[in-house]
């Protein structure tokens, strides 16, 4: 594989979905210190928005590997894979956003991490040109 090849949107894409990744698999989203004592909690563990949150990021990476591959496979749905991406991220930034509005205290670097990540990698499908052509209507 030519690493040459890949464009700056791409590379982009690729960065957001490795932070996405590392928020949410590696980083805690909460932490809390007490004294000699501490608690971190995970995106997978803190409620159904998380879980959301980590389904988004495995369609990412989905994504992601599919156009970095040099010959693809068919996908069973009508979208190109920068398309897919684009509402990946768009959706799992959406959730890191309702989790953290739900529960705003004690937030860790993972969370942060998350969102920034989501909202680098659907810019980046973005930039590629991942865009929805709808039919227009005609009026004649």
């Amino acid at each position: 594989m030519d690493l040459s090849k890949i464009g700056t949107n791409l590379w982009i894409a690729i960065g957001g979905t490795v932070a996405v990744f590392l928020g949410i698999v590696v980083f805690a989203w909460y932490s809390v210190t007490v004294g000699p004592f501490s608690a971190s909690v995970y995106a997978w563990d803190v409620n159904f928005v998380g879980k959301l949150a980590f389904l988004g990021m495995l369609v990412m990476i989905a994504a992601v590997v599919l156009m970095v591959l040099p010959n693809p496979p068919e996908l069973p749905v009508p979208f190109p894979p920068n398309v897919l991406l684009l509402g990946a991220g768009a959706f799992t930034a959406l959730m890191v956003v309702i989790e953290f509005i739900d529960h705003h205290s004690y937030t860790s670097f993972g969370l942060y991490l998350s969102l920034v990540g989501a909202i680098a990698a659907a810019y980046g499908a973005y930039a590629m040109g991942a865009r929805l052509n709808m039919p227009s209507g005609s009026s004649s």
